[in-house]
């Protein structure tokens, strides 16, 4: 079935959609390189007035990526996807109205089955300020992230946050299965430091970080500067007492 084909089914038959009776729809788009946001979709600037889940579709359709709808318990609709590397991952829109036809929030979600330790979980939450992660009760650890747009936002604006989100559920993978593989099965932000110098190390072979798409000015790049910039504002507030960080109070 063709691309509109399946746009088509996901809006006639959305709301009749059981989470235990999916069926799938596949993307017919081609995969679009996740690194550089003038090329992800037609029409970046154009404005998405709803994160409802129909208006999403398309975004996915250019993005290359595999996706089923579904309808929760609540009512709530949503979609299951995959990225073509595999990892499976949920768009939850959120903060809805006018029988989910107009949504202001958009949730992102990837779990992950793993023995790897809370600690290194841990680590990756302080690190990375884009995405949210943690541990469920049961074990299983995710990465999620939350968007905003209560006035709607460019098209361009949410196919590079959900490109970017992917990069960093990957990233969070890949953390995952080296702390397994450790002999302490511990992964310390000194680890994850690593990931800042070897892009360091890409940008300054010219060649290459064209070849695969990264720039200085890149998300992925100020990703791994975060935590440099929390260490420089805590330094600062130490010349200056005060200025910066703020004491608790519990009044606020």
């Amino acid at each position: 079935m063709g691309q509109m084909g399946d746009r088509r089914m996901v809006k006639t038959k959305f709301s009749a959609l059981a989470l235990a009776a999916l069926m799938p729809m596949t993307a017919a788009a081609q995969s679009n390189a996740l690194t550089a946001p003038d090329s992800l979709v037609s029409n970046p600037t154009s404005i998405v007035p709803s994160l409802h889940a129909e208006a999403l579709l398309p975004i996915l359709d250019e993005l290359g990526l595999d996706y089923q709808g579904a309808t929760l318990p609540d009512g709530r609709r949503i979609i299951l996807a995959a990225a073509p590397n595999g990892l499976k991952f949920q768009l939850t829109p959120t903060a809805c109205e006018n029988n989910n036809k107009r949504c202001r929030g958009l949730h992102l979600l990837s779990l992950f089955e793993t023995n790897a330790p809370s600690r290194t979980v841990a680590a990756f939450n302080y690190r990375y300020a884009f995405v949210s992660t943690g541990v469920d009760d049961s074990g299983v650890a995710y990465v999620s992230r939350y968007d905003i747009a209560d006035y709607g936002t460019p098209k361009g604006n949410i196919a590079v946050s959900i490109a970017n989100y992917l990069h960093m559920a990957s990233t969070f993978d890949r953390h995952l299965f080296e702390a397994t593989q450790t002999v302490q099965k511990e992964a310390l932000d000194t680890d994850l430091a690593a990931n800042g110098l070897n892009m360091q190390g890409i940008l300054a072979d010219g060649d290459l970080a064209a070849q695969i798409g990264l720039s200085p000015s890149s998300h992925q790049v100020s990703f791994e500067a975060m935590t440099d910039v929390v260490d420089t504002f805590i330094k600062a507030d130490g010349l200056a007492p005060g200025r910066i960080v703020n004491a608790v109070t519990g009044k606020r």
